[in-house]
């Protein structure tokens, strides 16, 4: 399940970047943007940036391909982020 779309998984469902959650942390990265708080960019793009890696990394460990605790890698997980999105 390295490559599992959602539309797989919800058939009748909206595309996860039209979901609440995902929209409404696309709109707070967005006047983040505007404040200089986080580098400028497409705010899908940010968004993605900011979700796409910590759900990935669930997902391999759901595969197990992970065999540790995530928790090990809160820190990597942050400051690779953070690389990402500071101004």
């Amino acid at each position: 399940a390295l490559n599992v779309k959602h539309k797989e998984i919800i058939k009748d469902g909206k595309p996860i970047c039209s979901s609440g959650p995902f929209e409404m942390l696309r709109i707070f990265l967005k006047n983040e943007m505007q404040k200089g708080n986080v580098k400028k960019m497409d705010s899908y793009v940010a968004t993605v940036c900011l979700t796409g890696i910590p759900v990935r990394l669930i997902q391999i460990k759901w595969d197990n391909v992970i065999k540790k605790d995530l928790n090990i890698y809160k820190e990597e997980i942050f400051e690779a982020v953070w690389k990402t999105l500071q101004p």
